[in-house]
């Protein structure tokens, strides 16, 4: 892999990032804010009573996201979002959602990428620590559904909308994809890992994320679209990441 084509995949993926932390934070914005009906739950025993510098706090975090899509060398505003991005946990426990926590933490790592594309070791570095941080979700992700509760509850749930399209007994046939939901994610993650099924693995995290999206969408449960942008930056974090390497490497 050249430096021009690491470090596009660099850039590529921290707009993507930005758009997709963007837009969740923007469909729950109340979350942000200090003056809402459900209370603040601070880290520490401590709570911050100024609600403009509370506020300042959320408004600097929007506006370095937008920054980021757009600017050319965003480290410096990356830096400053990753700061207001720790305060604002640390305000507020209801905050650290998992969507919010990983993209906090690939920002952490892009906060060392200087942009400028002179240092193909790290800029590689990055790509595989990024790399191994999909491959990783997909991985315990999959593993945590190995649990009685998913089977008999969140599976159902996730099938409702198939029976109402297709009918009760038509969605009865995929009952068994309860069983292996939990063995393709957990196996889609350690794909991910081994070059010669990269290909394989993106097409079905791709068709994973679709399929949730069609539940979670006006078509099925119409349900927290917070995750929405989530699920649309993972199919791109894949085919970034994996799918194009994958295709030089045949």
């Amino acid at each position: 892999m050249t430096k021009e084509n690491s470090c596009a995949q660099i850039k590529l993926i921290t707009r993507v990032l930005s758009t997709a932390c963007l837009s969740s934070m923007l469909l729950c914005y109340k979350l942000w804010l200090p003056d809402r009906n459900f209370p603040l739950t601070p880290v520490f025993e401590f709570s911050l009573h100024n609600n403009l510098l509370a506020i300042s706090i959320t408004v600097t975090a929007f506006i370095c996201l937008a920054l980021i899509i757009f600017l050319r060398n965003p480290q410096r505003v990356i830096i400053i979002f990753v700061f207001a991005s720790v305060v604002l946990a640390l305000l507020d426990l209801n905050r650290w959602q998992p969507w919010f926590f990983q993209y906090t933490l690939m920002f952490f790592i892009l906060a060392f990428f200087n942009f400028r594309c002179d240092d193909l070791r790290y800029q590689q570095a990055i790509i595989n620590t990024f790399k191994l941080m999909i491959a990783g979700i997909y991985f315990w992700s999959g593993l945590q559904k190995f649990n009685p509760h998913f089977l008999t509850d969140t599976f159902p749930w996730l099938m409702e909308p198939l029976g109402t399209m297709f009918g009760t007994q038509t969605s009865d046939n995929f009952n068994f994809l309860g069983y292996a939901f939990p063995l393709i994610e957990t196996g889609t993650g350690i794909c991910l890992m081994i070059p010669a099924l990269q290909k394989p693995a993106v097409i079905t995290a791709a068709s994973m994320h679709c399929f949730i999206l069609l539940v979670l969408s006006p078509f099925g449960h119409n349900y927290n679209p917070v995750v929405w942008p989530w699920n649309i930056a993972m199919i791109t974090f894949v085919f970034i990441l994996f799918f194009h390497e994958s295709a030089e490497g045949d």
